[in-house]
C-alpha cells in the first residue's frame, strides 16, 4: 500500500531567504511554492509602470502613504501566504511610526492593490485573485 505523503508547508520567514537564482518569479499560497511567469508581456509592464506613476505621484506630494510595485504582502499565516500585486498603496497611518520600512514582508494587506492582468491568466485565476485581495 502506497501512503500519499504531504508537502511540506513553506513559512512566510523561509520564503524571504530562499534564493533565487532562476529569473522565475514567486509567490507563496497557503505555504505552497506558486511560481509565476518570469517576463511579463511589454503591454503588462507597460500597464504596471503607469499605474504605479499615477499613484505614487498622487500620493507622494500628499504625504498619503507610499506606493510600491511587486513588494510582498504577508496576508494570512498558518499556512502562510505571500502575495505581490503588481501596484500596492499603503497609506501613511499604517506606516511604521518612524517613516521607514519594515525590513521584511508587509504583515498585512495593502490599503490598494492593482492587478494587471496577464494575456495567459484565466478567467477563473483573475477572479480567484481578486477575491483573494478583498478578503485581505
Amino acid at each position: 500500500m502506497t501512503t500519499a505523503t504531504m508537502p511540506r508547508l513553506v513559512t512566510a520567514k523561509e520564503f524571504a531567504i530562499m534564493p533565487h537564482d532562476d529569473d522565475m518569479r514567486r509567490e507563496l499560497v497557503n505555504g505552497e511554492l506558486i511560481e509565476l511567469p518570469p517576463n511579463p508581456m511589454p503591454s503588462h509592464g507597460n500597464t504596471q509602470l503607469n499605474a504605479g506613476m499615477a499613484l505614487g505621484g498622487f500620493v507622494r506630494p500628499r504625504r498619503l502613504g507610499v506606493a510600491f510595485t511587486e513588494t510582498g504582502f504577508l496576508i494570512s499565516r498558518n499556512p502562510d501566504t505571500v502575495r505581490l500585486p503588481d501596484v500596492a498603496f499603503v497609506s501613511a497611518e499604517r506606516l511604521p511610526q518612524d517613516g521607514g520600512l519594515p525590513s521584511g514582508y508587509f504583515p498585512f494587506a495593502p490599503d490598494i492593490a492593482v492587478e494587471v492582468v496577464s494575456l495567459s491568466a484565466t478567467r477563473l485565476e483573475t477572479h480567484e485573485r481578486a477575491l483573494m485581495w478583498l478578503d485581505a
